[in-house]
C-alpha cells in the first residue's frame, strides 16, 4: 500500500512540476525570448499517421507533433502505424492483428538524454515514465522508440502526450491526436464493435470484403477520414429480423438514422434502411353473456274418471198386486264408484340450450417500424459506389377473433307424476359461439430519405 501511495504521489508532484514548469518556460518565451520552439518538418513516416482536422471543415491533415526546448538542442517527435491499410484482400488478418498499433519514434541530442525522463501521457490517464529502447543513429543523435496502442472510451479520439523531463524542468513535450481506426469483419453488429449511439470520429472506417454492418435501429453520427468498402453492406436491420414480426400488441423498430461523413472514399457500399414488421394486434375477448336457457320438456297430461259398477238385487212382488209374475224380479241400482286415471300425454325431457354467441373481433394489427434515414457525405468521392434502398416494416397481422359464447344451459324435464316419461333428463348444453373475425391489418411504417452528398456537396442525392 505505502509504495503505491508512494508512486501516486511521485506522479502527482511530477505533473505539478511539469505544469510549472511549462508556465514558466512560455513565460520566458515571452519575455526574454531567449528559448527556441522547434516545428519539426513532417517525415515520411510522420504523413502516414492518423490524423484530425485543426479546421472545421474536418480536412485530412497530417497528425501534428511539436516539442518545446529549453535550449537551443532539437528534439523531434514522429509516430507510424504498424500496419498501413490493405490493399487488397491479403493483408486483412495482419491489419487486424496490428490495429491501432503505433510506433513513436524521438531523435534527440546524445547529451539530453543523460539524466533525462521521459513520460508518456494519454488524456485519461496519469502520466507513465517509459522504458526506453535508444538506438544510435548519428554521432550526436539518439532515437529513442516507443509501442503504444490506442486507448480510449468508446473509440473517442484521444491526445497522447510526450515530455522530457530533467531535475524538475520540462526539457522537450510533443502531443499526437489520435483517431481510432475501425475495421468490420463478417457479419458484425455496432455494439459488438464498440462502436456506441450518438456521434463517432474515427480514422479509418474499413470493410473487409463482403462484410457487414448491423445498427439495431439505433442512430449513428460517424465522421471518418477515410472510408474503404468491400463490395460490404450497412444495414438497420437483417432482411430476416426485418420480417419477423413484434411481440403481441408492440409495434416494429424504426430502422434509425445513419449519417457518415467522409473525407476520402472508395469502394462499392450497399445500405438498406429497415424497418421490422409490427406485432400482432390482441386477441379479441370472450364473448358474454351466457345465452338463455333451453326449453323445458313437456310436462305430462292425466285424465281422470269416475267409474261405478251396477248392482242387482232380488225381489218377490206380492202375488196380489202382480198376479202375472209367478217368480221373483231383479232391480237394478247404482253399487260402488271409484275415480280411474289414464295418461292422455306423457312428458318430455327438456331441450338443449341454445349456441353461444360469436367471438367478439381481434384488435388491429400494430404498425410497423419506419424505414430509418441514411445520409453520406463525401468530400473527395474516389471511385466511391453506393446503393441504397428503404423498406418500412410491414404492419403486423390483425389480433385472432375472440372464443365464441358458452351455449345455453339445457332446459328442464317436463314434469310428471303419475305417467311414464316419454323422455328424461335435463337437456344438453348449448354449443359454443362461433369464434369472431380476425382484426385488420396494421398499416406498414413510414419511407424516409436517404440522401447522397459528393465532391464537397455540390452533387446531392436523395431518394
Amino acid at each position: 500500500m505505502k509504495s503505491k501511495k508512494a508512486k501516486s504521489y511521485r506522479l502527482i508532484q511530477h505533473t505539478l512540476i511539469i505544469a510549472i514548469s511549462l508556465l514558466f518556460t512560455a513565460c520566458q518565451n515571452n519575455e526574454k525570448g531567449e528559448l527556441k520552439v522547434s516545428t519539426p518538418t513532417p517525415t515520411p513516416q510522420a504523413t502516414s499517421t492518423n490524423s484530425e482536422s485543426t479546421n472545421e471543415d474536418n480536412s485530412q491533415k497530417t497528425n501534428d507533433s511539436s516539442s518545446k526546448i529549453a535550449d537551443e538542442e532539437s528534439v523531434t517527435f514522429s509516430i507510424t502505424k504498424n500496419t498501413e491499410i490493405p490493399k487488397n484482400k491479403t493483408n486483412t488478418s495482419t491489419f487486424l492483428s496490428q490495429l491501432n498499433k503505433y510506433t513513436v519514434q524521438i531523435r534527440l541530442p546524445m547529451g539530453l538524454i543523460e539524466g533525462s525522463k521521459i513520460y508518456r501521457q494519454w488524456d485519461t490517464e496519469l502520466p507513465e515514465e517509459i522504458v526506453t529502447s535508444k538506438t544510435l543513429t548519428a554521432d550526436t543523435t539518439q532515437t529513442i522508440t516507443d509501442e503504444i496502442s490506442y486507448k480510449g472510451a468508446n473509440l473517442k479520439p484521444q491526445n497522447l502526450n510526450y515530455f522530457i523531463e530533467r531535475k524538475g524542468e520540462v526539457l522537450a513535450t510533443g502531443q499526437f491526436r489520435i483517431k481510432a481506426d475501425l475495421i468490420i469483419t463478417n457479419n458484425q453488429t455496432a455494439e459488438q464493435l464498440g462502436l456506441h449511439p450518438g456521434k463517432n470520429n474515427l480514422g479509418i472506417l474499413y470493410f473487409d470484403y463482403r462484410s457487414q454492418l448491423n445498427t439495431q435501429g439505433q442512430e449513428f453520427d460517424i465522421s471518418a477520414d477515410e472510408i474503404i468498402a468491400n463490395e460490404s453492406v450497412i444495414e438497420s436491420f437483417s432482411e430476416e429480423e426485418s420480417t419477423l414480426p413484434a411481440p403481441e400488441g408492440i409495434a416494429g423498430k424504426n430502422g434509425g438514422s445513419i449519417k457518415i461523413t467522409a473525407i476520402n472514399a472508395k469502394g462499392t457500399l450497399t445500405v438498406h434502411s429497415r424497418g421490422t414488421r409490427g406485432g400482432i394486434g390482441h386477441t379479441g375477448q370472450e364473448q358474454f353473456p351466457v345465452t338463455a336457457p333451453g326449453m323445458n320438456g313437456r310436462d305430462e297430461i292425466v285424465h281422470f274418471e269416475k267409474n261405478c259398477e251396477p248392482q242387482y238385487l232380488s225381489a218377490k212382488v206380492p202375488a196380489i198386486k202382480f198376479p202375472l209374475i209367478k217368480s221373483p224380479i231383479k232391480i237394478r241400482r247404482v253399487g260402488a264408484c271409484h275415480i280411474e286415471s289414464f295418461c292422455s300425454v306423457n312428458s318430455t325431457a327438456g331441450q338443449q340450450g341454445p349456441q353461444g354467441l360469436k367471438g367478439l373481433q381481434g384488435s388491429q394489427g400494430l404498425p410497423g417500424g419506419d424505414s430509418g434515414s441514411f445520409i453520406l457525405e463525401i468530400k473527395n468521392n474516389e471511385n466511391f459506389f453506393v446503393t441504397t434502398d428503404t423498406n418500412p416494416g410491414l404492419g403486423g397481422p390483425g389480433g385472432i377473433g375472440g372464443p365464441g359464447g358458452r351455449g345455453g344451459p339445457g332446459g328442464s324435464p317436463g314434469k310428471h307424476a303419475n305417467c311414464t316419461p316419454e323422455s328424461d333428463g335435463i337437456g344438453k348444453v348449448g354449443e359454443t359461439g362461433a369464434p369472431g373475425d380476425s382484426g385488420p391489418p396494421g398499416s406498414s411504417g413510414k419511407t424516409e430519405l436517404s440522401c447522397i452528398k459528393k465532391s464537397n456537396f455540390e452533387s446531392i442525392e436523395c431518394k
